[in-house]
């Protein structure tokens, strides 16, 4: 199994599995990431955490990026929006924990690595970013090649042309405090019944 066909096979799976279990909102980045790293481990592929910025934004928004329309006020009056994640807590310039609310100010995505460096990533907690009354459709999870770069951008749904840029970050690494980082009691059974999930995909494959 390669690390691209890893994040494929978890695509669809790892953030309906998270929402199941009945106590985890959209913002479930750090447990999303962890996950993906136990499951990872288990079918030999290395995978680590890596902190970004995110800005999702639809069609109508792109149209105005590809143009290099960058002399109109106000874009939202043509039906363009964009949402970002990863760029601080609202209101909260500099804080790094909300213990009020249990929320980060970052965003923390999986990338996998082979020996000539960075193979792939994935964001299996990006539904947080996607609002359906602007146009922005995310699914449940993005996932493509990545070699390390910095800034790289992603076509979501082709049906609705929404793109994603992201721009690594570091120095952000409070997230490594959280429960759902150290406590693999957390995440134990999820990524058991995960494994069994994908080993049996690839039997079926096989035969």
């Amino acid at each position: 199994m390669t690390s691209l066909e890893l994040f494929e096979a978890l695509a669809p799976r790892l953030y309906p599995a998270i929402m199941g279990l009945g106590h985890y909102t959209e913002r479930c980045c750090i447990f999303a990431t962890r996950v993906a790293m136990d499951v990872g481990a288990y079918f030999g592929i290395d995978v680590w955490p890596q902190t970004v910025q995110a800005v999702a934004y639809n069609q109508k928004f792109r149209e105005h990026v590809e143009a290099e329309d960058f002399g109109l006020n106000d874009w939202r009056s043509d039906g363009s929006h964009s949402v970002g994640i990863g760029h601080g807590l609202p209101g909260k310039p500099g804080v790094a924990v909300s213990r009020k609310t249990n929320q980060w100010n970052g965003h923390l995505i999986a990338v996998a690595r082979g020996p000539l460096g960075c193979e792939a990533f994935g964001d299996f907690a990006i539904n947080q970013a996607e609002r359906i009354d602007k146009d922005i459709r995310l699914g449940v999870a993005i996932f493509g090649p990545y070699s390390g770069q910095e800034i790289w951008a992603v076509v979501g749904p082709a049906a609705h042309g929404t793109v994603i840029e992201y721009r690594r970050t570091e120095g952000n690494d409070v997230y490594r405090t959280s429960p759902d980082w150290k406590q693999r009691s957390r995440r134990e059974k999820l990524v058991g019944a995960l494994i069994r999930e994908i080993r049996k995909e690839k039997h079926r494959c096989r035969s």
